[in-house]
């Protein structure tokens, strides 16, 4: 091209943005200020981003219990992508706490091994004891033969067995003893009936001692198997489990009368289930 020729074809004029106000859209660019309208994403002039920037979130704070339980304060929270402490912590808490979960399920079986064994014995007891009447009844003494001491067992509503009060912690007893070595399951007591009137100064026990003696053990060594039985006043039958091996006898102590000023203790409705 030689000077003061004219040009044929020029170069188009660049295309100019009139507007940089917010008159063209209700959307404002923080970079040029121009308007947008709102569905817009980018700038229409200057194509910066026209999205709120998302707020920053800030980690958790948070820390571990075993952090917190062992004083480590300044630790803090592990940024994304760290690995967890438990993968990268030398000692093994979380063995060492199945451990102790284990040691202490073991404690519990080990403290309660009778009852977990003698359950299986309980329910054969339940399914499969009968009655069992006693060969011979003694007792510490009588008050006649009308209240003698079998009569205490002798399955009648209308007697039983009576003995005048003697000091001493076992000075009066009804023993019931039985032909061969017994599994005991219940021993069972049923008050007078509410038509009996007794004598002046007789009255049930309130509490008894039950025990019994096995077969081969030492004359006069008892087992006890209730310290006390609180025997409620009424005319109902109370049952109390026992399942003792190998009874010979059983022995119900009279520990405490109804009142300190009864002279006469009877026993009525005394009944035996075993195996």
């Amino acid at each position: 091209m030689q000077p003061g020729e004219l040009i044929g074809n020029a170069p188009p004029k660049r295309r100019r943005f009139e507007g940089t106000s917010p008159d063209a859209g209700p959307l404002i660019c923080a970079s040029c200020g121009t308007g947008n309208m709102a569905d817009r994403n980018f700038c229409r002039r200057c194509a910066a981003s026209l999205r709120a920037p998302e707020p920053e979130v800030e980690p958790d704070q948070r820390l571990s219990w075993w952090v917190r339980l062992f004083g480590r304060s300044g630790q803090k929270a592990l940024p994304a992508g760290t690995r967890p402490l438990w993968k990268s912590r030398r000692f093994p808490v979380r063995f060492v706490a199945i451990l102790a979960v284990v040691g202490l399920a073991g404690g519990v079986a080990g403290a309660n091994k009778d009852a977990i064994n003698g359950a299986p014995q309980r329910i054969l007891d339940e399914f499969f004891n009968h009655d069992l009447d006693p060969l011979t009844t003694v007792a510490s003494g009588k008050i006649n033969d009308d209240r003698r001491p079998e009569l205490a067992t002798d399955r009648f509503v209308d007697t039983s067995w009576a003995v005048p009060l003697e000091k001493g912690k076992d000075a009066n007893f009804l023993e019931a003893k039985f032909e061969k070595d017994i599994r005991l399951v219940y021993v069972f007591i049923t008050g007078q009936p509410s038509k009996y009137a007794p004598p002046p100064g007789e009255k049930q026990p309130s509490k008894i001692l039950l025990s019994v003696h096995h077969r081969g053990a030492e004359a006069g060594l008892y087992q006890e198997i209730y310290p006390e039985i609180d025997v409620p006043a009424d005319m109902h039958r109370h049952g109390y489990y026992v399942g003792a091996d190998n009874v010979e006898s059983v022995r119900l102590t009279i520990v405490q009368p109804t009142t300190g000023t009864a002279k006469y203790v009877s026993i009525a409705g005394v009944q035996f289930t075993g195996r």
